[in-house]
């Protein structure tokens, strides 16, 4: 594992800070959907669209080109499992953060 230098460490501990004084809902947004969500969406579209043979997904009409009746049709399930990401480890997240930003503890005598 790469050894990072301690004005590294410094600038990912303030942003990790930062990011966690914007709460949940923009922990959530950002990593659960932007990060998670929608680039899983993207994939898993153009895997339909080249996977089905010609096939075509429900719920959506039929005068829509067929990649972007993929993309439509798997967006929100896309938006769903971002969110559900997000909420999963939001805990994690508020949990190592208060750890990195509490005072150091003093030695055990």
């Amino acid at each position: 594992m790469p050894q990072i230098s301690l004005e590294e460490f410094e600038r990912r501990k303030q942003r990790a800070i930062a990011f966690h004084a914007r709460g949940r809902t923009h922990y959530v947004l950002h990593f659960g959907l932007l990060r998670f969500g929608l680039p899983w969406a993207v994939v898993m579209g153009v895997l339909g669209y080249f996977g089905s043979a010609g096939g075509y997904p429900p719920l959506v009409p039929a005068a829509v080109p067929r990649l972007l009746a993929w993309l439509l049709f798997l967006l929100p399930f896309g938006a769903l499992a971002g969110v559900g990401w997000g909420l999963w480890m939001w805990p994690t997240f508020d949990r190592n953060v208060r750890k990195l930003s509490a005072p150091p503890e003093p030695p055990a005598v």
